[in-house]
């Protein structure tokens, strides 16, 4: 406004009265005109009609009419708001009035000369008076596909040409600060020529019916039609059909090359022609969606680029495919050669042609990345993994490659052999010995071979085995050997040893199974007399020195056989037992005193639980004891007596202990025992905990009807929470329920308080990301941005979802644009700290430059 004001003030100073000067009519009334004096660089000023009240005004004036006028008088409007009355006034020279543009017909035929030759359109006159247009779509009646459509018009050159309308358009000739509003009508001409053909005949009425006729309306699915690329974007083309009609083709409707898809700037360019098939007419946005490949691109059958969405562990990945089409790829499809990291073939976020298998009632599609599907001409031969579509593929006693999809402490082992068909091994057929600890030895997603045992006819069920011995016998055979001889080099080892204790048990066992003799040194002139070792009782009866000499000699006879079974016993093996069995005395004792172990029988966890009787975890493990027994009963009883004894104030446990016993009646019980404990928690805790624990039973367990319905009644209950809404957000988003979810968010944005929607939105755009389509989510983000770009969290919410997607230029964009904006030091710091940290972990030397020099006026 300052700028406007002295403008206005310099040049009232230099207009003085009775100064003739040029003036154009801007605005026509009865009474005045307001007319810009060109020559005083377009001021506004006021011409009177008429020369008096009385006498109405003698010519009739239009907008663009040049006229000739003599100043009257100047108005001081310092200190004063510009208006009307401000404005000088001048007094218009009939002698001067130039005749007023003829409006060129609509329909007419018309000689335009070419001013000048743009990617888009030819500018042209029309005579001296109309300047105008012709646009690339209006020259051709059928576009030829060219990347330069208007490559052989020259400048100069004269065309004839039909109007067909005029559009108001700003002129360049002035500067915006002083003329805002000042707009130019331009003409609009066609060059087609059906159309100039129609003209020279005067059909005006086939011309007018042939002007008519909206594309945007009359379009549908399959039809084909031509345009040209007015933009280029890394989402996709944006198209003109028509000067008012315009067109996108998404990334993945551009080719069936994976790096077109990738980069669609790198084949295409503004103003090149395409031939194009409506995919989608999109009302709302007043736009048509377009497809280079075909409308049917995502038939089954059909070849068409994917992009990789998020992977599942040990199933597969997500896929987004053409037409916001969505699908499922099973590691099995990844490729003819399975892969020890399938991940590291397809990334997150990366395009790959693949080949559509089928879809479901709800329109998700499984897909294959296989060349011997997707390519072909490029097949390699041989297949290494041939594709195993059914059970009948399969043959008893064939060795096939195949990823964990499951592991069961019970069950075994589950493995995914084809997209379709899974195999189980038993326990028994994981390995050739025994295994303490199998379940530690696989991972879901990890690549196996196995050989397929035998085949259920009746229900299609495999059962398979792992064990070497059975997928490679000669490499099965080599380890044998090498455990051989390890255990012969240590059985020489030990056999060493064993003669050492050997010769020392034979001197033990001499002197404690010896017979005394008494030498004549010792007895002197007595006989010598062989002694027992033992007293003898001459006195005793008969029986009792018959029983006495008896074990007596059994034990002599028993020695020497207990004396080569204590010879096959190492040091070592002693120690070892020794060691043994004081660890496992240590190892009870310590369990005994150790609160972090979980009791082994109802007697351990009485005796816990009566020093620790608020432990809600404790409580816990003890219901779960008696539920692994099958006791449920009293399962029920050790609930309901954790609720009578925990302290009343420890409202978080009590919840444990309530989530607990609902999970039991879910899994164990009947429905209506789970709602008698459902509604037993709501009187005695916070009900949307409550609520929120159970819709997580149901979901965890499978019953998704259930926790849909609850979470129904929880929006309803609790809508102004928006963790309820954001709940439910999440369940419809992973499910494949897009839609639902997006409506979900309408719905929330009118029942929450204004202070948590740009929350409950942007925790939405990350859905979009996560689950959904991310464009969806670039969009809501840019649109928060837009309305709030002070919100940092937002921002760096936004930074961190383009970076996990791998959108490297995206990323850098954010973070200019979150640097030139007016946050306080502090958080300038952050962005700056953070771009640095970004391009140290994803740029390169060019990019970490460029970053430290943006930033470093702000780390400072």
């Amino acid at each position: 406004d300052y700028l406007v004001e002295s403008k206005e003030i310099d040049y009232r100073q230099e207009l003085a009265g009775g100064e003739f000067v040029e003036a154009c009519v801007e605005l026509a009334n009865s009474d005045y005109l307001v007319v810009s004096l060109q020559q005083k660089n377009y001021l506004l000023a006021i011409a009177p009609t008429r020369l008096h009240l009385n006498v109405p005004a003698q010519k009739q004036y239009v907008v663009g009419q040049t006229v000739g006028a003599e100043v009257a008088c100047t108005v001081n409007s310092s200190g004063r708001e510009a208006d009307v009355s401000s404005l000088p006034i001048v007094v218009i020279d009939e002698r001067t009035i130039a005749p007023p543009r003829r409006r060129l017909p609509v329909g007419s035929l018309a000689k335009a000369k070419i001013k000048s030759v743009q990617l888009m359109q030819l500018n042209v006159s029309l005579g001296d008076r109309w300047h105008g247009r012709i646009h690339v779509t209006e020259i051709f009646d059928d576009l030829p596909q060219k990347n330069r459509p208007l490559e052989n018009f020259k400048e100069g050159q004269e065309v004839e040409g039909v109007v067909v309308g005029f559009r108001e358009s700003k002129s360049s000739q002035s500067l915006a600060i002083t003329q805002k509003n000042l707009r130019q009508t331009m003409a609009e001409v066609s060059l087609k020529p059906s159309l100039v053909s129609l003209a020279k005949r005067s059909a005006f009425s086939e011309i007018e019916s042939f002007l008519a006729k909206d594309l945007l309306s009359t379009s549908k699915r399959g039809d084909m039609v031509c345009g040209v690329v007015s933009q280029l974007q890394k989402s996709g083309l944006g198209v003109l059909l028509t000067p008012s009609v315009k067109g996108k083709v998404n990334s993945l409707n551009c080719s069936l090359d994976p790096e077109i898809v990738a980069s669609p700037a790198s084949a295409f360019e503004i103003g090149q022609s395409l031939s194009l098939e409506v995919v989608a007419v999109n009302n709302e946005q007043e736009v048509l969606e377009l497809s280079l490949i075909g409308s049917d691109s995502c038939r089954p059958g059909n070849v068409a680029v994917c992009r990789i969405g998020k992977e599942l562990i040990g199933r597969g990945f997500h896929v987004q495919l053409p037409g916001k089409k969505f699908g499922f790829l099973a590691l099995t499809d990844v490729g003819d050669e399975y892969s020890e990291k399938p991940v590291e073939s397809v990334p997150e976020g990366s395009f790959a042609k693949c080949y559509v298998l089928s879809t479901d009632a709800r329109g998700y599609f499984d897909v294959s990345l296989r060349k011997s599907r997707a390519n072909p001409e490029e097949l390699p031969t041989p297949i290494v993994d041939e594709e195993i579509k059914s059970v009948t593929d399969v043959e008893v006693g064939s060795i096939l490659r195949g990823y964990v999809s499951s592991v069961a402490e019970k069950a075994g082992v589950f493995v995914r052999l084809g997209r379709n068909v899974t195999g189980r091994v038993k326990i028994t057929n994981l390995f050739d010995g025994f295994v303490k600890k199998w379940a530690q030895k696989f991972a879901l997603g990890q690549l196996v071979k196995a050989k397929v045992l035998s085949i259920e006819e009746s229900t299609g069920n495999l059962e398979l085995s792992l064990k070497l011995s059975h997928v490679d016998p000669e490499a099965a055979k080599k380890e044998d050997s090498s455990k051989a001889k390890r255990r012969k080099v240590k059985d020489e080892e030990a056999g060493a040893e064993n003669e050492e204790v050997d010769e020392a048990s034979d001197l033990e066992a001499a002197d404690d199974h010896s017979v005394v003799l008494r030498d004549d040194d010792e007895s002197g002139d007595e006989e010598a007399s062989l002694k027992l070792s033992v007293s003898f009782d001459w006195k005793a009866p008969p029986e009792a020195v018959a029983k006495e000499v008896g074990e007596e000699e059994v034990d002599r006879n028993s020695a020497p056989e207990s004396a080569s079974v204590k010879r096959k016993v190492t040091k070592r093996q002693i120690r070892a037992e020794k060691i043994a069995d004081e660890q496992n005395i240590f190892t009870r004792e310590r369990a005994l005193m150790d609160d972090d172990s979980i009791p082994q029988s109802a007697d351990d966890f009485d005796r816990r639980l009566a020093s620790n009787p608020s432990s809600s975890m404790l409580w816990l493990q003890y219901v779960a004891y008696y539920t692994h027994v099958a006791e449920f009963d009293r399962a029920r009883a050790v609930a309901e007596r954790a609720l009578k004894t925990m302290p009343f104030h420890d409202e978080a446990g009590k919840l444990n202990i309530w989530t607990g016993w609902m999970n039991l009646e879910n899994l164990y019980g009947t429905e209506e025992s789970l709602l008698r404990v459902f509604d037993s928690a709501l009187k005695q805790n916070e009900p949307l905990a409550v609520f929120t624990r159970l819709a997580d039973i149901y979901v965890e367990s499978g019953k998704l009807d259930l926790a849909e319905k609850l979470l129904r009644t929880m929006v309803k209950r609790f809508g102004s929470n928006r963790d309820v809404w954001l709940r439910f957000g999440v369940y419809y988003m992973r499910r494949g329920k897009l839609d639902s979810a997006r409506g979900l968010l309408q719905r929330s944005l009118k029942v929450l308080p204004q202070k948590w929607h740009v929350e409950v939105i942007s925790k939405f755009g990350q859905m979009e990301f996560d689950y959904g389509d991310a464009d969806r989510g670039r969009s809501i983000f840019d649109g928060i941005l837009k309305s709030y770009p002070k919100r940092a969290d937002v921002w760096i919410s936004y930074i961190e979802l383009m970076t996990k997607h791998r959108d490297w230029d995206a990323v850098r964009e954010l973070f200019e644009q979150a640097l030139c904006l007016n946050f306080s030091k502090r958080k300038l710091k952050l962005f700056a700290k953070r771009y640095i940290d970004f391009e140290e972990k994803y740029g390169d030397e060019s990019t970490r430059e460029a970053a430290r020099e943006k930033a470093s006026e702000f780390l400072l």
